[in-house]
C-alpha cells in the first residue's frame, strides 16, 4: 500500500521490482493498481541493528562541542512545547539549527497530511 497523489489515498502497487537509481540509492518501481500511474520510491535503510542499539541508548551521542548534531538526538526532551530550544538546549551554529528546522518541516508536512485524508474522508 502507497499513497498516490492522483486518487489521493493509499492504493495497492503492481508489477513491483527493486532498482537502482542512478545516484546509487536501491528504489522500488510499479504502477499503482487502481489509476496505472507510474510510481518510485527510495527503499529505506537504517533499520539495522547499530540504529537500534543508538535509539535506545539512556544518552545522546553527539560531535564534539555540539547539542543537536549527531546519532540518537531526543529532540522532544531538549525542545519546549512550541519549538523553541531550552536553556540549556541552545544550538551553537547553524549546521545545529538544522535538525530542529527539519524536525518541524517533517511535522507540519504530516499535519498537512493528516488534514487533507480527514477532508478527504468526510466528502
Amino acid at each position: 500500500m502507497a499513497y498516490c497523489v492522483k486518487c489521493m489515498r493509499n492504493t495497492e502497487t503492481n508489477n513491483l521490482h527493486h532498482f537502482v537509481a542512478k545516484n546509487g540509492r536501491v528504489m522500488l518501481k510499479g504502477t499503482y493498481a487502481v489509476c496505472g500511474k507510474a510510481k518510485t520510491q527510495f527503499v529505506k535503510f537504517g533499520s539495522g541493528l547499530f540504529n537500534k542499539a543508538v535509539s535506545n541508548l539512556p544518552f545522546e551521542l553527539h560531535l564534539p562541542g555540539h547539542n543537536f548534531t549527531g546519532p540518537g538526538n531526543k529532540l522532544d526532551r531538549r525542545l519546549n512545547p512550541d519549538g523553541t530550544p531550552r536553556d540549556w538546549s541552545k544550538p551553537i551554529n547553524r549546521v545545529e539549527k538544522q535538525p530542529i528546522t527539519r524536525t518541524f518541516a517533517t511535522r507540519k508536512i504530516k499535519t498537512r497530511e493528516r488534514e487533507i485524508k480527514f477532508a478527504t474522508e468526510r466528502c
